[in-house]
């Protein structure tokens, strides 16, 4: 598997309406191995300590839930938070590797976590997990949300706020990880009740009963769609 080739490709909204438009997938730009797929800008301290215990620590778990001998609900609260910060990280490092105009973890995030010796979680980022019967290898960055927002808040602002918001997922087999962050202060999360947990305690997270999986083909796609926010 190290020796096989991995490609990275971006899209973006072609329209610039908030609430219409559609996706364009862009060219490929770059050509590498998963064995040259490496976060350069990662420091030596970091990647022999604090990174490296924490691999340890959530690689036996995140195996299982690859492989689907685990569900996501039956994990520990303290696997939770391990997964959680695991998701940061890996997310994060990936964001670092491409150009993307955006949607992709912000670098003042990164280096908050990284300060903090990959204790703290940015304010307001929500780590979600789901576990699936499709089992898939992929990561991508996604620039749609559903938004429930007051009348008042002009569209300028929300076109702006959604610029700036990043929603990344990373799925290994059985396993769905999504970092979500919309920039808005007295933001609540919404998560439908099908799509997994929140993983790092979110007081702001609410659960519906909505169910958008009849809309998509694949599930991944859906659980990108049901993680949501009201402003």
């Amino acid at each position: 598997m190290a020796k096989e080739g991995l490609s990275n490709a971006h899209s973006k909204i072609v329209s610039g309406d908030f609430a219409g438009g559609h996706i364009s997938n862009l060219p490929i730009e770059r050509e590498l191995t998963y064995s040259g797929f490496l976060a350069g800008r990662i420091c030596k301290t970091c990647n022999n300590g604090w990174m490296s215990k924490l691999e340890k620590e959530v690689i036996p778990l995140i195996y299982k839930l690859i492989d689907g001998e685990t569900d996501i609900n039956q994990i520990t609260q303290k696997e939770r938070n391990s997964l959680a910060r695991w998701g940061f990280k890996t997310t994060a490092a990936l964001s670092s590797s491409t150009n993307a105009p955006q949607n992709f973890v912000c670098e003042t995030h990164s280096k908050e976590f990284y300060s903090s010796g990959g204790i703290a979680i940015p304010k307001n980022v929500g780590i979600f997990a789901a576990t699936t019967k499709e089992s898939e290898y992929l990561w991508s960055f996604s620039p749609t949300w559903h938004i429930t927002a007051h009348s008042d808040i002009p569209q300028e602002l929300l076109q702006f706020m959604q610029q700036k918001s990043y929603k990344v997922l990373l799925q290994m087999g059985h396993l769905m990880l999504a970092v979500c962050w919309w920039p808005f202060n007295t933001i609540t999360y919404t998560l439908e009740s099908w799509a997994g947990i929140e993983l790092s305690g979110l007081s702001n997270c609410i659960t519906n009963n909505e169910d958008c999986r009849k809309f998509f083909d694949k599930e991944n796609d859906a659980f990108l769609m049901a993680i949501g926010a009201q402003i």
